[in-house]
Parts: C-alpha cells; structure tokens; sequence
C-alpha cells in the first residue's frame, strides 16, 4: 500500500508558474475613478452627479468642447443618456451646438436610436435641418428607423404650420 501512495504524491506535482506578486510586477497603470475624469467622459457614462459637482467648481465646462468639439451634452446624447441630457438642458447647454465634423446632439441621438433625447432636444428648439450644411460636401444624415418616425412627424407638422402661416 505505501507503494500506492507514492504513486499518488507523483500525480499530484505542485505549480512552478509565479504570480505577478511573486515575480515583483507591480501595476504600472491604475484604473480610472470617477474624480479623475473629464466631464465629457462623466456625461456619456450617465455620472449627473459627477456632472454636477464639475458645473459647481466650474460652470463653464458646460459648453466646453473637447478635441473633437464635442460638449457634455453630445455625449451625453450619443451615449443615451437621458438624464444627464435633461440635466445639462436645465442647465443651460446648447443643443444647437456643431462639432468639428458637423455632428450635433440631435445627430448623435438619433443615430443610437435614442428618440426619448430626439424629442427632449427638439423640444429646446434644435432644428432637424441643421445637418444639412455644405452644398459642396452633401453628406446624408441617418437617424436611425425608429427616429425616423418622428422625425417625419415633426416634418409634416412643422410644413403644416408653414402653409397655415402663408394662408
């Protein structure tokens, strides 16, 4: 039987891989915490009381924009975060503003299929065609289908007060 034991301690050969610990790797890179972002960021994750506490150290990083002219409210929007949209709309942002690549909030939003911002931000006076600017450079806009609904709705009922108004 003790033959049979030795078998068994055999069987079982112990690890020889070292862990991180172990070979002295330490973390080079520490995750992000919240207090380390930039309010852009905080927007698109949906953080408004992050969001808050950045408006009430500054309040112009509202309309700030980042490299690529996107503000808070964009990527609030193209992240559908509905919250933090209607947040920074009472605050004050505008939903009218233009990137660099002529992306808006309406844009962002309608392209994720975020129709509950659509209409938020129509509400606050955004245009529908304020996507349609360089004669040279035609580029389509897409929302997506389901914006699509509304935002034939909104067309209709907008070209029916137009016509009521000529009458």
């Amino acid at each position: 039987m003790e033959a049979r034991g030795d078998d068994e301690d055999d069987l079982f050969k112990h690890s020889t891989t070292l862990t991180n610990k172990q070979r002295g790797n330490e973390v080079t890179v520490r995750p992000a915490t919240l207090d380390s972002l930039s309010i852009h960021q905080l927007a698109a994750q949906g953080e408004v009381s992050q969001v808050a506490a950045h408006l009430s150290r500054d309040s112009s990083l509202i309309s700030r924009q980042d490299d690529r002219g996107f503000t808070p409210l964009m990527w609030a929007a193209a992240f559908g975060e509905k919250a933090v949209v209607d947040f920074l709309l009472e605050k004050g942002a505008d939903p009218k503003t233009i990137a660099r690549e002529r992306e808006s909030a309406l844009t962002l939003a309608s392209s994720g299929g975020y129709v509950d911002i659509v209409e938020s931000l129509l509400r606050h006076g955004v245009d529908i065609n304020t996507y349609d600017w360089l004669k040279s450079e035609r580029r389509k806009f897409k929302p997506s289908w389901k914006v699509q609904g509304l935002l034939s709705g909104v067309v209709i009922s907008t070209f029916a007060l137009q016509q009521e108004d000529r009458w």
